[in-house]
């Protein structure tokens, strides 16, 4: 078995101009990939690239970092999304980055 990737954040901006090349790369290595959200924007984009790419996932939640913007109205929104979507393997964003 290959080994997975249960974090890459494939929708951030640095591979806007090589995404399809970096994911074709990286699912040559690895059997699969989880992409955490941060914020219900980027759950969007997880999702989308998801949807896009078979063995492809989403993890849909909040980053620590981005709890000063998230109410009831975004967990709700956040809880739908990933109920709308058999892609969406996960809830949550432990976000023990240190940068």
């Amino acid at each position: 078995m290959k080994p997975f990737d249960t974090h890459a954040h494939l929708y951030d901006k640095a591979f806007d101009r090589d995404r399809d090349e970096v994911l074709s790369r990286t699912l040559e290595a690895v059997s699969f990939v989880v992409i955490p959200s941060e914020n219900y924007e980027t759950g969007l984009k997880a999702l989308h690239l998801a949807e896009t790419y078979s063995p492809v996932y989403a993890a849909l939640g909040i980053h620590p970092h981005e709890t000063k913007n998230a109410d009831e109205e975004t967990l709700k929104k956040i809880g739908d999304l990933a109920e709308s979507s058999p892609k969406v393997k996960a809830i949550g964003e432990i976000g023990l980055d240190y940068h």
